[in-house]
């Protein structure tokens, strides 16, 4: 038996069961597992973090039509009482102005300059657009963003 091939090569048996047999075991496909497992958190964090973002923004949004809301009949008395101021002042230069002239005169030129009719465009930006007129009080941003809402 000594002269067997299989005897020959039968020393070191703890070193080559060793290598047969490792202490630390290795399971194949846990890299991979690992990195799929924090790439789905890492898009659950994402899509969280983006509906997050949308509700702020959906109650800063309300919230600020709210304020706005309130708002609303402040604006609206102040700008009222800018008009009126306006028309005050145009009275007087005007009267000034015409005081030595009659008062068919100055119906007269009020009715070729102030049209009586009133005429408001459905899209806002439209008066400016072709009238030839330079003034705009809205930027224009705001018309291309608005289009087609």
């Amino acid at each position: 038996m000594a002269h067997s091939p299989l005897h020959q090569a039968i020393f070191n048996t703890a070193e080559k069961r060793s290598k047969l047999f490792p202490d630390k075991r290795r399971i194949p496909g846990r890299k991979a597992k690992f990195l799929f497992a924090v790439w789905v958190l890492a898009q659950a964090w994402g899509f969280k973090k983006i509906a997050e973002v949308k509700r702020f923004y959906g109650r800063r949004d309300a919230d600020l039509k709210k304020l706005q809301r309130k708002a609303a009949p402040f604006m609206q008395i102040t700008s009222d009482l800018a008009y009126i101021q306006a028309e005050e002042r145009k009275d007087l230069v005007i009267q000034e102005l015409f005081s030595h002239k009659s008062q068919a005169f100055v119906e007269r030129v009020t009715k070729r300059y102030n049209h009586e009719g009133i005429w408001a465009p459905f899209r806002h930006r439209y008066a400016y657009q072709y009238m030839e007129t330079i003034r705009n009080p809205r930027p224009y941003f705001h018309s291309i963003a608005t289009r087609y809402g």
